[in-house]
């Protein structure tokens, strides 16, 4: 079982309240308390005009993932996938989707796991209608591995950066 609580506690940078994630797990018919940890959850007002971005948590495939949403125009969302791994919560996955409606929306999906990092980006005319634009894909495909897969104790969504080998491209996860 996995739980977010508000600490009522403020925020780093004025941004809310700081998010607590609690992961629980069942001992003898209870719920015991099994890992605390700080970072991984926003803090309540940091979802720009949106106001609070935190959108979900759940488990599956035995992974908590952490969903956010936010922006005003440009709009953005992660998502990020913590497995237990070697007795410690290890950020495997984090997916970003960004853009702004009738302009352009991209994709990045990244497992850390692997290394694999699958980029799409759509771009969209809504010059003769918003409901139905015209859209135009592309998609990449790059690999690059990190040296150790984050923790999730710390960890802050949205400020890591990735800078693509090769290219002169960057996203954040």
């Amino acid at each position: 079982t996995v739980i977010v609580y508000d600490t009522q506690r403020e925020g780093k940078e004025e941004m809310g309240t700081e998010r607590e994630l609690h992961v629980f797990k069942s001992k003898d018919g209870k719920l015991e308390l099994w890992h605390k940890s700080l970072g991984p959850v926003m803090s309540s007002q940091s979802g720009g005009v949106m106001g609070d971005p935190f959108q979900e948590v759940k488990v599956e495939n035995g992974s908590i993932v952490i969903t956010h949403f936010g922006g005003s125009r440009y709009k953005w969302t992660h998502t990020h996938r913590f497995r237990l791994q070697e007795g410690d919560w290890k950020l495997i996955g984090a997916t970003t989707v960004s853009g702004t409606p009738c302009e352009y929306w991209e994709s990045y999906d990244y497992n850390l796991s692997t290394g694999v990092i699958n980029y799409e980006k759509e771009t969209e005319d809504c010059t003769e209608s918003e409901d139905n634009p015209k859209t135009t894909k592309t998609s990449k495909a790059f690999t690059q591995k990190l040296k150790a897969l984050p923790s999730m104790d710390g960890f802050q969504p949205g400020a890591s950066e990735v800078k693509l080998k090769g290219t002169e491209e960057a996203f954040y996860y």
